[in-house]
C-alpha cells in the first residue's frame, strides 16, 4: 500500500504504510496520535529549542537575525509537518527554521509521545 498524506488543522501529515494504515485509511491510533502532535506543536517548538538554540547562537549565528533566547528561537519555528512512521509510536515533526540555520530543516523525533531528539537536516 501506498503511504497517505492529509492536512489536519492546516498540518500536513504523512502516515507510511504499516500499523498506522487501515484498508488505505489512517487506523484510528493514527488519528489520536497526529491530533496530539499537532495540539503539541508549541511544546515540540520549545523542545527543539531547547535542544538547538545554544548550537544556533554558539555556532551559527547570522549577524542579520542576531542572538537568540529559546523563546524567540521556538517562535521562529514554523510550517510543521508530521510524518508517521511504520512503527506505532515513532513519528517525526519538521519546522522550517527561518534562516536560523541557513535554511536547514528543523527535524524533532518523537517516540511514543515523548520528545526524543531534534536535530538539523536537508
Amino acid at each position: 500500500m501506498p503511504n497517505i498524506e492529509l492536512t489536519f488543522d492546516n498540518v500536513p501529515v504523512r502516515i507510511m504504510d504499516g500499523p498506522y494504515l487501515k484498508d488505505g485509511k489512517p487506523s484510528v491510533t493514527a488519528v489520536k496520535h497526529y491530533k496530539s502532535l499537532v495540539k503539541r506543536l508549541p511544546e515540540l517548538r520549545a523542545f527543539a529549542a531547547k535542544e538547538l538554540c545554544s548550537l544556533y547562537n554558539d555556532t551559527w549565528l547570522d549577524e542579520s537575525i542576531g542572538t537568540v533566547d529559546e523563546k524567540r528561537f521556538a517562535h521562529m519555528l514554523t510550517n510543521p509537518s508530521i510524518h508517521l512512521f511504520d512503527e506505532v509510536g515513532a513519528s517525526v515533526v519538521y519546522f522550517d527554521d527561518a534562516g536560523l540555520f541557513a535554511g536547514h530543516s528543523i527535524e524533532v523525533s518523537v517516540e511514543d509521545g515523548t520528545p526524543t531528539s531534534a536535530d538539523i537536516i536537508g
